[in-house]
């Protein structure tokens, strides 16, 4: 099965209260999916708020490279 990204604009959501509640949507949705912890990563997700928006970024792409890219305005 051939698995195509999803790339998503994140240049528009700027802080990290801005960009949780996606991520911690998409994090529930690609858990459930994937059958992942998604729990247990919204917990580390929780975490690396507290560093930045780059490392709440990081940390969803360590679980979900394969599905998403993330991208600022005008990188597509």
């Amino acid at each position: 099965m051939i698995v195509e990204k999803n790339k998503i604009d994140v240049g528009s959501k700027p802080s990290v209260e801005d960009i949780m509640p996606l991520i911690k949507t998409l994090n529930k949705q690609y858990g459930l999916w994937t059958d992942k912890d998604y729990k247990k990563i919204e917990s580390e997700l929780i975490e690396a708020a507290k560093l930045g928006h780059k490392s709440v970024l990081e940390v969803f792409t360590k679980y979900y490279s394969e599905y998403v890219e993330f991208a600022r305005y005008g990188d597509r």
